[in-house]
């Protein structure tokens, strides 16, 4: 009897070729067909806001909580729908990091991912920010996954991948990303 495997993300559908460039495109392809959902969910409440509150609504009209909130005012329910719909759409980065980074490196890339995407929202980058944030937690945890530890080192190894890839896209966003972020607001 053989023993089993266990298969990682990334070796879950080959890919032709082999190339990493086709395979980044295959990752890249499989985060972004789960952000439809995401993308239609908020899409359709800002829709739904507008066509209820008017136009001229705002995120700051009325007060979503409170006293000022009435559940029989249109408005105050239009201001709840543009609050969510925004956040929703605000998300994208976040969710398109941690779906690429699974796809890459499988569940250990989902911590890496989750730091790097509140990282990527914090900086405004959007959802660049965050497929950038993905590939890198993603590529950053394979990477590491890779290399071989003898059996008294595994475990403690094994923990610190995602410490080590958090590491490494922390510094990414701080010495490269947002210095350039900041060069293009000036």
């Amino acid at each position: 009897m053989s023993p089993t495997r266990s298969v990682r993300a990334v070796d879950r559908q080959p890919v032709a070729g082999g190339l990493s460039v086709t395979r980044l495109r295959e990752w890249i392809a499989q985060g972004t067909d789960a952000l439809a959902a995401l993308t239609g969910v908020g899409g359709i409440l800002v829709l739904l806001a507008y066509v209820i509150g008017g136009w001229q609504i705002t995120a700051a009209s009325t007060a979503v909580t409170g006293s000022s909130f009435s559940w029989l005012r249109p408005d105050s329910w239009a201001t709840v729908m543009l609050h969510t719909g925004n956040l929703a759409l605000q998300m994208l980065g976040l969710a398109i990091a941690l779906y690429i980074a699974y796809g890459i490196a499988g569940r250990v890339a989902l911590i890496p991912a989750l730091v790097g995407g509140v990282t990527a929202m914090s900086m405004n980058t959007g959802y660049l920010g965050g497929l950038a944030a993905g590939v890198l937690a993603g590529i950053t945890t394979h990477a590491l996954q890779r290399i071989t530890v003898s059996d008294k080192w595994r475990t403690l190894f094994a923990a610190a991948v995602p410490l080590l890839s958090t590491l490494v896209g922390v510094a990414f966003f701080s010495g490269l990303v947002e210095p350039g972020l900041a060069h293009l607001n000036s």
